[in-house]
């Protein structure tokens, strides 16, 4: 092998690598980017969830009806809509965000109630379109490995018929010499 055909080689291997890391980092960052979007959304949600209680727990207040406020309370757990989870917990001082369980949460602490809305998303749901998406990334990486071996092949190929051919031309140029 001629060093030509090592360098076209070592050259493709390079740009197979490089594809095959750039198509992970696309697939990370696109689940990044579905969390984070979920992220958003589940705590938009919790904020306007944590207004429709606070307005409806304020209404109860102001009509003196204190046993239906506590009931409201009581009973506000475990609301569940498709991918979506409403939870309310008596007061705790969580952080805004959690993965667990399978689910992305948002928390929002009402201000005036013992109350924390908790939005939980399906992490299945919301990664969905990003595992949708690397399969395309896959086979763009795929593409550009391919297309990265068949020029190192061109390469190589045209490198071994320079060599044959220059080693061709030095036999005429000896068999010529010699017929003199």
């Amino acid at each position: 092998m001629n060093k030509l055909s090592c360098v076209a080689a070592g050259i493709a291997c390079v740009l197979a690598v490089g594809a095959w890391t750039r198509a992970i980092d696309r697939i990370q960052q696109d689940r990044r980017e579905a969390v984070e979007e979920a992220l958003r959304v589940g705590s938009a949600l919790a904020h306007a969830y944590e207004e429709a209680m606070t307005a409806r727990l304020d209404a109860l207040r102001a009509a003196g009806k204190e046993e239906q406020v506590a009931a409201a309370i009581a009973s506000a757990k475990g609301v569940t809509s498709g991918a979506i989870h409403v939870v309310q917990v008596l007061p705790t001082r969580q952080s805004r965000n959690l993965r667990q369980d399978g689910y992305l949460y948002s928390f929002r602490e009402l201000a005036t109630y013992p109350l924390t809305v908790v939005v939980g998303m399906a992490e299945a749901t919301v990664l969905a379109a990003a595992e949708r998406r690397r399969g395309d990334h896959y086979v763009v990486a795929l593409l550009e490995t391919i297309l990265a071996v068949m020029t190192s092949a061109a390469l190589s190929r045209h490198a071994w018929r320079g060599i044959s051919t220059a080693r061709h031309m030095e036999r005429l140029s000896t068999a010529c010499a010699g017929r003199r």
